[in-house]
């Protein structure tokens, strides 16, 4: 998986959420790709299965029984990691505290001098707080 992981990423795009099944002894390489600033298309997956089919082959041999799908991350993502929220700066997001508030703006950054902190810009201001406080965040269209 490491290797695939890596594979993609020279080609400019990141793979989140990858996943590898074996089943009746066929192979099924499953993720979603994003490019920070870029806007998914169908081109841009099609572009990259053909890359990691043609990894996989030359890997595992023409002959190997395989399957590659690749997808855009989708408009209302739930961001799961710090990469994550690195990945999709200018995006709208929603945020869900562990207090319970919760707000929509713009995530600007995050920035990691001793602890994590997400840099927002909630109208035409930025809000700085810990990553630790973040219950849930979600990319929204508003």
């Amino acid at each position: 998986m490491d290797n695939i992981q890596s594979f993609v990423e020279k080609t400019g795009y990141y793979p989140l959420d990858m996943r590898i099944d074996i089943q009746n002894e066929s192979l099924k390489v499953h993720f979603c790709i994003v490019k920070q600033g870029v806007a998914i298309s169908m081109d841009d997956c099609t572009k990259v299965t053909l890359v990691v089919r043609d990894f996989l082959n030359m890997l595992l041999g023409r002959d190997a029984n395989f399957t590659v799908d690749v997808s855009s991350p989708g408009a209302e993502r739930h961001l799961k990691t710090y990469k994550e929220f690195s990945l999709f700066i200018g995006k709208n997001v929603k945020i869900t505290f562990k207090d319970g508030r919760s707000l929509e703006a713009v995530l600007k950054g995050v920035v990691k001098p001793d602890k994590v902190k997400v840099v927002l810009s909630l109208d035409k201001e930025e809000v700085i707080f810990p990553y630790e406080d973040v219950a849930s965040c979600s990319l929204v269209l508003f």
